[in-house]
């Protein structure tokens, strides 16, 4: 069960503010992490319940 709950985790939960709502929309608008990576801030924070400070910690976190 652990081992299992390791592999589901995606880099998004380790992003605070990120719930498993807004990781779930997140994940709806683009499909993957690789295309979130990809979008614009303007992008990111159009994503229901995403704001524009939300989107810059995001795209940081994912840059990395």
């Amino acid at each position: 069960n652990l081992r299992r709950k390791r592999h589901r985790q995606s880099v998004l939960d380790q992003i605070p503010g990120i719930g498993e709502a807004r990781k779930k929309a997140l994940l709806r608008a683009f499909g993957s992490v690789k295309k979130i990576r990809e979008a614009s801030l303007e992008e990111i924070s159009a994503v229901k319940g995403i704001g524009p400070g939300l989107a810059v910690i995001i795209k940081e976190r994912l840059q990395k």
